[in-house]
């Protein structure tokens, strides 16, 4: 009669161990950012044990082959190593997971191979991990606990059988081997479907708002690692596509409208979403913006194209979206050649520059001014007083405001210049000299948020007193929402909604409000079209938002193109249309409407292809300028 090698018995044991390892961690992961999920089921977890397959056998890969070793050859220093793998890798995953715990509030997707690029090229990412573990110490000693308790249920299987191999075990053995390695080769595709399984495919399988959920760290990271080259994609011929959808903008020519040698000012609050705009409690939080607000033209339907500053910068100053895993800016495509707004004002003479308090080399902006055609960009470096660091991040709100004005003051117009903030980016710092001004917060952000928008009232009252001011039209928006545990913020279209604000002093008609679906790469053509701009320009918005026009706006994360338009809200993922919402009747996003309302889901995909065509194509082939 033949009995089963202990050592079999230890390697499924672990194997079943780790199984429970990365529920328990995605439990976990859910209890942190519950208010992120809707109507997580059994078929939500179940799918997450077929990504945790994929990841134990990729992530575990060393443990698996010594086991395959050790069932043959029974060595104490092979079982170590053995041993050794099997625990480097359950702590890592319990350390990245650990971090998604808080991360995933800010970024609303697992954390890709796309971090290592603020590790790599960040600059200031090394000194703020003291603060990091200073704000979220509980999640060190929640990872030290779980690590603990990780290493002693492993350790309970490392007892080792002393015996040599035992002739009357092979059969068995054998065929536990071919059952290890095509167990193996299952578990690493995914299933037994043509293509090994992709974090996109988990949008086939729950809703895309839960995608997140069902995917795990560890397989996020393996499958983007080296995986940032892009697919071309041919939904339509080349003579048609420019019908559907043209990046490339040619304005008629109407030498009755000479160009507005006007100055254009863009300012990028740091996570200022409409969540603070539309608050109740606005009276606190923003206050002057929505003062600005009733002298000004308000979109109220604007959405941001991403989620991360380093998405929002390139499509609010150049117009062009990240619709893909990886940063426009840092990623393979990073040394394409971008325009900007600074490019096309340069051919009517203007001087240009970019203004942030962070530190020089910060996701690349200083880069990315200068490639963009910014003929000079003013950061930590070129600050003056570096007692006006938070200690974190860069240079206080106000502070910083009052510098840019300064040196606005001493440019020759006309003039183009952008500035972006960052006191309302965590930590949310404030000067000490305001903190008992700001402290009725319900939150930390909301009293950062404040500051933010005191910190905007000081600029313009001293920029009204210069003689520029008049001439300058301002544009004033965010880089991307916040962290939020608010469902009508949290969700879908709610995650992406900012404000939007043309102010003009020397023109009372630019004011009102505007309905119309927009997005931030819609800024680049909007200012180009008010300033009677007759040349040729690149971008993926719209340059008609002055007519009132019905527009769209475009977002993608988690493998999930998003398209609001029409009143609509499509999602499109693995060449299909996975769900469709009626964005006025059905708020909560509860009854999809892809199969009710086919005509529709035709118009809108046609749109959505063309865009991701014209977007994928030309990043291959390096074709973003007109």
């Amino acid at each position: 009669m033949f009995s089963i090698d202990i050592r079999v018995i230890q390697y499924f044991t672990r194997v079943f161990l780790l199984f429970g390892l990365y529920s328990m961690l995605r439990v976990l992961f859910l209890l942190f950012n519950w208010s992120f999920f809707e109507d997580i089921g059994i078929g939500d977890f179940l799918v997450g044990l077929r990504y945790d397959a994929v990841s134990i056998a990729l992530w575990f890969f060393p443990f698996h082959v010594l086991s395959l070793i050790g069932i043959w050859w029974n060595k104490a220093f092979l079982h170590r190593v053995t041993e050794f793998f099997l625990l480097f890798g359950a702590i890592l995953s319990i350390l990245l997971t650990a971090v998604d715990f808080k991360y995933f509030e800010f970024t609303l997707k697992r954390t890709t191979s796309d971090v290592l690029v603020f590790f790599g090229d960040g600059g200031d990412i090394w000194p703020l991990i003291p603060q990091f573990l200073v704000d979220f110490w509980y999640l060190f000693f929640l990872a030290a606990f779980l690590i603990y308790a990780c290493v002693k249920f492993f350790k309970s299987t490392f007892s080792l059988n002393s015996e040599n191999f035992n002739l009357g075990k092979w059969p068995l053995n054998i065929f536990f081997s071919i059952f290890i390695v095509g167990g193996f080769i299952l578990m690493g595709r995914g299933g037994v479907q043509l293509v090994p399984l992709k974090s996109i495919d988990a949008a086939l399988y729950t809703k895309p708002q839960n995608v997140p959920f069902v995917l795990n760290t560890p397989f996020t990271l393996i499958k983007t690692l080296g995986k940032s080259v892009m697919t071309p994609v041919n939904y339509f011929s080349e003579q048609e596509l420019p019908t559907i959808f043209n990046p490339v903008h040619q304005p008629e020519v109407n030498d009755t409208l000479p160009f507005k040698k006007l100055n254009v000012v863009i300012i990028v609050l740091e996570s200022f979403s409409n969540e603070f705009v539309h608050s109740e409690r606005s009276a606190y939080l923003t206050p002057f913006f929505n003062s600005l607000k009733q002298q000004s033209l308000s979109f109220e339907n604007c959405f941001a194209n991403g989620k991360k500053s380093i998405e929002g910068i390139p499509s609010i100053f150049s117009g062009i979206p990240t619709l893909s895993d990886h940063p426009l800016i840092t990623g393979t495509y990073g040394g394409n050649k971008l325009n900007s707004l600074a490019t096309y004002l340069k051919k009517e003479d203007y001087a240009s520059s970019f203004f942030h308090g962070g530190r020089n080399g910060t996701m690349s902006f200083d880069s990315y001014a200068n490639a963009t055609d910014f003929d000079a960009y003013y950061g930590l470096d070129e600050y003056p007083n570096q007692e006006d660091f938070d200690g974190t991040w860069g240079v206080y709100d106000e502070e910083f405001f009052s510098f840019f004005n300064a040196e606005l003051n001493a440019f020759k117009e006309p003039f183009f210049s952008g500035i972006f903030t960052l006191s309302s980016h965590h930590p949310y710092s404030i000067p000490a000299k305001h903190q008992s001004k700001f402290n009725k917060g319900k939150r930390p952000m909301e009293n950062a948020i404040a500051y933010a928008d005191y910190s905007l009232k000081t600029f313009f009252e001293k920029a009204k007193t210069t003689s520029w001011y008049k001439n300058t039209l301002f544009i004033i928006t965010a880089d991307h929402t916040p962290n939020t545990k608010d469902k009508e913020y949290a969700l879908n279209v709610g995650q992406y909604s900012i404000p939007l604000l043309m102010h003009y002093p020397g023109d009372t008609l630019l004011s009102g409000v505007n309905y119309s679906y927009t997005q931030q790469t819609d800024i680049l053509p909007f200012v180009l079209e008010y300033l009677n701009y007759q040349h040729a320009y690149f971008g993926y918005g719209s340059s008609r938002l002055m007519d009132n026009n019905a527009g769209f706006s475009i977002q993608y994360l988690n493998g999930v193109y998003q398209l609001i338009a029409d009143d609509y809200i499509l999602q499109f993922s693995s060449e299909k249309t996975i769900a469709l919402y009626d964005l006025k009747n059905d708020k909560a996003f509860k009854n999809d409407l892809k199969l009710k309302n086919p005509a529709i889901v035709k118009k809108l995909e046609r749109k959505l292809k063309g865009v991701i065509q014209q977007y994928n194509n030309r990043v291959i082939n390096n074709e973003l300028s007109e």
